[in-house]
């Protein structure tokens, strides 16, 4: 049972890896993320979470901004 636990978490952290390729690498938009590549991150992910790992990059990108004014 915890050998599944930490493969679980594995994939999970490999599908949200991929979601933030498709956006960022790949230049596709959330909306089509979300509606049309289901097959790369279902079974661990679902639409809400792409939206979710969306808004989270955009708040990470925000904070790291900020960093680099105040280390700068």
């Amino acid at each position: 049972m915890y050998k599944n636990n930490i493969d679980g978490y594995r994939n999970t952290k490999l599908k949200i890896a991929r979601v933030l390729e498709m956006y960022k690498r790949e230049c596709f938009d959330i909306p089509y993320i979300a509606l049309y590549r289901k097959t790369e991150y279902e079974q661990e992910l679902n639409s809400k979470d792409v939206w979710r790992i969306f808004e989270l990059d955009k708040e990470w990108v925000k904070l790291y901004k900020l960093k680099y004014i105040l280390i700068n």
